[in-house]
């Protein structure tokens, strides 16, 4: 096969797999619309989805340009269990990654607890540009003052364990090795002068 027919191959497996992507794509651009409706939840796993969809990429020729990680924005975001109606706010410089992380076990470990048991996450988006507030602190805030946060988990104590054994100190432990490193030199000459 000459240059120009593998030109045309590429150019064909090109159109062929940003093709096969776009429905995709536009399926997790409807999602992440939704989700920033403000009255749009969207279920963790769909949200999971449409985030991880990638777009054909020619210049290595596979699918790994995440095309949402393009669109990320600043603003906040609302983590709803809805299984023990508790939600988990938050704001960040790319808000579309702070959700996947959290989902994925990244971020808040009681949220991401409560999904790997089985709990039902929803997920809603706010745009910074697209609220009132001129801050993501200012947004953060509001989204705490309407949503409260979510209950940390509850941690057993853990006994306390001296970290000295039985009737040793350090200094004794270190006596005991600076001892035994002597023997061994000891030895060491002894046996080389015999």
């Amino acid at each position: 096969m000459g240059f120009l027919g593998e030109l045309a191959d590429i150019a064909i497996r090109g159109v062929t797999g940003y093709a096969s992507s776009v429905p995709d794509v536009k399926n997790a651009a409807s999602v992440l619309v939704l989700a920033e409706t403000q009255d749009g939840w969207v279920a963790s796993e769909d949200f999971l989805d449409a985030y991880d969809v990638r777009i054909y990429d020619l210049s290595n020729d596979q699918y790994d340009v995440k095309i949402m990680k393009q669109h990320d924005f600043e603003g906040g975001y609302v983590l709803w269990n809805r299984t023990k109606d508790v939600y988990h706010t938050g704001v960040g410089s790319c808000v579309y990654k702070k959700v996947e992380r959290h989902l994925k076990g990244y971020g808040n470990q009681a949220v991401y607890k409560d999904r790997e048991e089985g709990d039902d996450i929803a997920v809603t988006l706010y745009r910074l540009s697209s609220t009132e507030y001129d801050t993501v602190r200012d947004l953060e805030r509001a989204l705490r003052r309407t949503f409260g946060e979510y209950p940390a988990p509850v941690v057993e104590p853990v006994k306390s364990v001296s970290a000295e054994p039985k009737g040793q100190s350090c200094l004794a432990r270190a006596k005991k090795a600076a001892l035994g490193f002597f023997v061994v030199v000891v030895c060491y000459w002894i046996v080389r002068f015999l």
